[in-house]
């Protein structure tokens, strides 16, 4: 991917800097009031060694044209600045702190559209980290939960990929991908024509709901969603106004309540295969259901204990891959995915694990179109 201007940042070796890899910023504040080029795409080289930590929520420079494109957006991406002298090196997660001082990383006031992110860690906010943005990509980033709202919140056209974070808010026509969502409460939530495609969705709440979605067309297919054993914690939910969604191929364990509740009123079109164990309430479903295929599995398809291979260490590869993948019906109907395609599980999508490793490169699924990186 071309960009018109690139601008390096290191808190480390940076001083009164220019910007060029010689001489950078020392700040991102510096980069950000810096950026002039909106026509060719703008990329920030962000150094790794040491990190940005604000007193105030970072603003956007305000003579800058605040328009970008899917082609040309504007990235903020991690990159090694050298341990012992200024050396750009590998892709690496550079952290921006809030220092415990800032409700978000972000100012709300006169934000950008196609901002991506990449190799980013973002920590240490009273509010949501990233708070209300749209058209903004987030991929093998690492964003934490400190204060008591999401770790995400996104409006609409946004893409979660290949991250680990805490809880996240969807709006319209986001996705979420190959992330690991690791929550004390609801994991995922949102709104309508939105996308959750092969993420692990943990989560050690006991009341509540793991994934839920209140409004329509949403697809759920292909996640893990790990309960605490305990509670009356819903693994997915189906809102009453969530019309002609789907939710099949996931697998949903040690929900203590359903594993899969369309609440009354609530119309999927599409209820299954989805894989269900360990949940104190079974397969869970609703009323008025379009369709409902379940499958639910016994001693003889999966090994119960343990069901993952180091579920302590956040690893959830189930123990027999193998067997569950070849334990699920074969064919999904053709109007979701074509005739004669073999349904498969989570893992063989390879799903992320722990600390935003693994995962879909994203060019697989945009053709390296969005964020240029692996």
């Amino acid at each position: 991917m071309a960009f018109g201007q690139t601008i390096h940042v290191s808190k480390k070796y940076g001083s009164s800097g220019d910007g060029s890899a010689g001489d950078p910023y020392e700040t991102l504040q510096e980069a950000l009031d810096n950026v002039t080029d909106a026509a060719g795409g703008v990329d920030i080289r962000l150094g790794s060694q040491e990190a940005q930590v604000l007193a105030a929520s970072l603003t956007w420079n305000t003579g800058y044209a605040l328009v970008n494109s899917a082609r040309k957006p504007l990235r903020i991406i991690g990159q090694d600045d050298g341990a012992a002298s200024l050396s750009w090196g590998d892709w690496a997660m550079a952290t921006i702190d809030g220092n415990g001082a800032v409700a978000q990383l972000f100012s709300t006031t006169d934000d950008p559209a196609y901002v991506m992110f990449a190799y980013i860690r973002g920590t240490n906010c009273t509010g949501s980290v990233i708070d209300n943005r749209s058209s903004w990509y987030f991929h093998r980033c690492k964003i934490d939960i400190n204060g008591s709202d999401y770790s995400l919140r996104l409006r609409n056209d946004s893409i979660v990929s290949g991250c680990y974070t805490d809880t996240a808010y969807l709006g319209y026509r986001d996705i979420s991908v190959s992330t690991f969502f690791d929550s004390t409460g609801i994991g995922l939530t949102g709104a309508g024509n939105a996308v959750v495609l092969n993420n692990i969705v943990a989560s050690t709440g006991t009341t509540g709901k793991i994934v839920t979605f209140k409004v329509d067309v949403v697809t759920v297919r292909g996640n893990t969603v790990v309960g605490p054993d305990s509670g009356t914690v819903i693994g997915i939910e189906g809102g009453a106004n969530a019309e002609w969604s789907v939710i099949y191929d996931n697998i949903i364990t040690k929900a203590g309540g359903y594993a899969i509740d369309i609440v009354s009123g609530g119309n999927a079109l599409m209820l299954g295969p989805n894989v269900y164990f360990d949940n104190n309430d079974g397969a869970g479903n609703g009323v008025d259901n379009k369709v409902v295929v379940g499958l639910d599995l016994t001693g003889d398809d999966i090994t119960i204990d343990p069901a993952f291979a180091d579920e302590g260490a956040e690893d959830y590869t189930p123990t027999e891959a193998t067997v569950l993948g070849t334990a699920w019906p074969p064919l999904l109907p053709p109007l979701l995915s074509g005739a004669g395609t073999q349904t498969t599980n989570v893992l063989d999508f390879g799903a992320v694990q722990a600390e935003a490793i693994g995962g879909i490169p994203l060019q697989l699924l945009f053709n390296n179109q969005l964020l240029g990186v692996n």
